[in-house]
């Protein structure tokens, strides 16, 4: 009896999981960033992501060959631009 109710729970747990994951994939695919801004300037992109997307609270404008902090956080969204202020790179959550 008590391996089939650890076998449930086990069952249940991973059915949690596949949710959890699959509602994690769901909104990773929302955040894959705005290509179109990409040529643009930097300081116009901030505008049109911060118009576009209430959610976000921070844009930071990041120097070509510049590194970002690692961990996620779907308030903040780094615009990579080259010398002259236009983006190179594929602005994105993070």
């Amino acid at each position: 009896m008590a391996t089939t109710i650890q076998a449930r729970v086990m069952g249940i747990a991973l059915l949690f999981f596949f949710l959890l994951s699959a509602s994690s994939m769901a909104q990773f695919d929302t955040c894959l960033g705005k290509p179109e801004l990409v040529g643009k300037d930097g300081s116009t992109a901030e505008a049109i992501i911060k118009a576009e997307n209430p959610r976000v609270n921070f844009v930071f404008t990041v120097p070509e060959g510049s590194s970002v902090i690692k961990n996620f956080d779907c308030r903040r969204v780094f615009v990579w631009v080259k010398p002259n202020g236009k983006i190179y790179l594929v602005p994105r959550l993070g």
